[in-house]
């Protein structure tokens, strides 16, 4: 992980929310707060709220949203050269068409997967980089 230009957070479990946001949810505190008597909920409670709420994994309309939003080609380009690097230390002849095409190719099958099966927390990988060829950001193989 590039700690560069990053804090190490006091607390790794807890996220920050940017200005606006923490504003958003305040609001929606002492609307909730204010509706009825006897009602009170902290900004923690309504963030739960909301996430519990939400289903287990993206609809494929939010996925594409966040992958557009947050697509950085630099990262993608590490990662392929980490991909073939790794393909040629295994003896691997390997090129980055070859690369791109076995990533499209898992991404094809796991969507082929999620649109005929129900999917549960349990079926979430712990770690997001689990879609590529191996956990990459930590050295591994597939």
């Amino acid at each position: 992980m590039d700690t560069v230009g990053k804090k190490k957070q006091k607390h790794p479990d807890r996220i920050t929310l940017i200005p606006a946001m923490l504003e958003k949810v305040s609001r929606w505190k002492e609307q909730l707060n204010e509706s009825k008597p006897g009602v009170k909920a902290s900004r923690a409670d309504i963030v739960h709220w909301l996430l519990d709420s939400a289903p287990d994994l993206l609809s494929e309309a939010d996925l594409k949203s966040l992958q557009d939003k947050f697509y950085d080609s630099v990262e993608h380009a590490k990662w392929v050269l980490k991909t073939a690097t790794l393909a040629k230390a295994r003896g691997e002849s390997i090129n980055i068409k070859i690369v791109e095409e076995r990533n499209k190719t898992k991404d094809d099958k796991k969507d082929s997967v999620a649109k005929t099966k129900k999917t549960r927390k349990a079926d979430v990988p712990l770690n997001p980089n689990e879609q590529f060829i191996g956990n990459l950001e930590n050295g591994e193989e597939a």
